[in-house]
């Protein structure tokens, strides 16, 4: 049935430009693109946290009737990666810079197995295990008990 003739088709007040007034569509992430950021986000989503590569996701997209290409999708999951690379480096810079002394004093520790292996990098099997035995023994006996020592108890765990 048809609209009543009376009805007006716009809403048009007093002093307002007639016409149909709409705001202007939210940016998308890919400029002038097809996906949505809730599409780029299922497939980076997929990717890294399913494990699912590109190939398999443009199958699925296929049998649900999208035909996007892997291309597509890499291009999709290169963009985004560009889009969050600000908010990577500002995470990184506050990680960086906080203090935190036990990751400092693990991290020195296994500097010092590093710097051990460092100067056997070229022996013989033999002599890379006689000199991990007398040297890099003792490190690591010593870093499994500082490990625990450091480990939160589970009741601390809780009442934290």
């Amino acid at each position: 049935m048809p609209p009543h003739r009376d009805a007006p088709s716009q809403i048009c007040l007093p002093g307002l430009r007639a016409g149909v007034v709409q705001a202007p569509a939210p940016e998308r992430l890919i400029k002038s693109g097809l996906p949505t950021e809730a599409m780029v986000a299922y497939v980076l989503v997929a990717k890294y946290a399913w494990h699912l590569p590109l190939y398999r996701q443009a199958q699925m997209l296929l049998a649900q009737g999208l035909d996007i290409k892997r291309a597509i999708l890499a291009f999709w999951v290169g963009y985004a990666a560009a889009e969050l690379k600000p908010l990577y480096l500002r995470l990184r810079e506050l990680i960086l810079a906080g203090s935190a002394p036990i990751a400092s004093e693990a991290l020195e520790r296994i500097a010092a197995l590093y710097a051990i292996e460092k100067t056997i990098r070229g022996h013989t099997a033999f002599e890379r295990r006689a000199v991990r035995q007398e040297q890099s023994k003792p490190l690591v006996l010593e870093l499994k008990r500082w490990f625990e020592r450091k480990r939160p108890s589970d009741r601390t765990a809780l009442t934290a």
